[in-house]
């Protein structure tokens, strides 16, 4: 009797670390870490962290963060491709540089991760698209976007560039989009089921080829956003001048 109840509790003790660290046992961190002298090759925890986001994005489970350690360039002019529920995060003092490839995009948003759309949170990054690259940033699927202390500058077409096919609340805050070739920041829900509600708070739209900012409800079917509108949409506290066609 004696000998069964000791199995027993050892088979539940096993159990409960098992259960417990899901994450671990797939090699995937809630927190990950990226630095100018880290490795891609490293488990990008804190004490081994990695040199490029999309490596880190590669370990780091929906839902988690990731902290950008020091001043770099943290995408290597290759598109950073954001599939999950994440937290990029510069927690200041120094410049967290994203490039884009010759005609391509910064950042793709399409988090779709585990069948659910997810929420995604970009902090204190440098977005520049040296003249070359078409966007900044832009999002197909999200459940909620916020984007915070950005500078997303120089691209050939927008700056910011939402077309959500889906609902999506977003938050642009203490960002500054400008020297884009069309719009600053675009927003622009799509097909039958899109649909943008969010702020833009003590944002900057300046020197953009087209509009500062931009709300586009054509490119959807959907009656989101109240009797017959498509996106909600508040704007305080921001400037939008000295663009090519309207500031807002």
């Amino acid at each position: 009797m004696n000998h069964t109840t000791i199995i027993a509790a050892v088979g539940l003790a096993l159990a409960a670390v098992l259960s417990a660290a899901p994450a671990q046992a797939l090699g995937l961190n809630q927190h990950s870490f990226v630095s100018s002298q880290g490795l891609d090759t490293n488990n990008c925890t804190l004490a081994a962290p990695c040199r490029h986001l999309q490596a880190a994005l590669a370990v780091t489970i929906a839902g988690g963060e990731i902290a950008i350690l020091d001043t770099a360039g943290y995408n290597n002019a290759t598109t950073v491709t954001i599939s999950q529920a994440v937290s990029i995060v510069n927690p200041g003092g120094f410049e967290a540089e994203i490039t884009a490839p010759s005609g391509g995009t910064a950042i793709v948003i399409s988090a779709m991760g585990g069948g659910e759309p997810g929420a995604v949170s970009l902090r204190g990054l440098t977005i520049d698209g040296g003249g070359i690259g078409h966007d900044g940033i832009t999002l197909s699927v999200a459940a909620s976007l916020t984007i915070v202390n950005c500078v997303i500058q120089n691209f050939t077409h927008d700056g910011i560039y939402l077309q959500p096919t889906g609902v999506l609340a977003f938050s642009i805050l203490n960002t500054i989009a400008s020297g884009n070739g069309n719009d600053g920041i675009d927003l622009s829900p799509s097909g039958t089921s899109g649909g943008i509600s969010g702020v833009i708070d003590h944002a900057t739209a300046t020197n953009n080829g087209v509009d500062g900012m931009n709300v586009w409800g054509d490119n959807s079917t959907s009656g989101y956003g109240g009797p017959g509108g498509l996106a909600l949409i508040t704007i305080v506290n921001s400037v939008a001048a000295n663009n090519g066609n309207n500031g807002i």
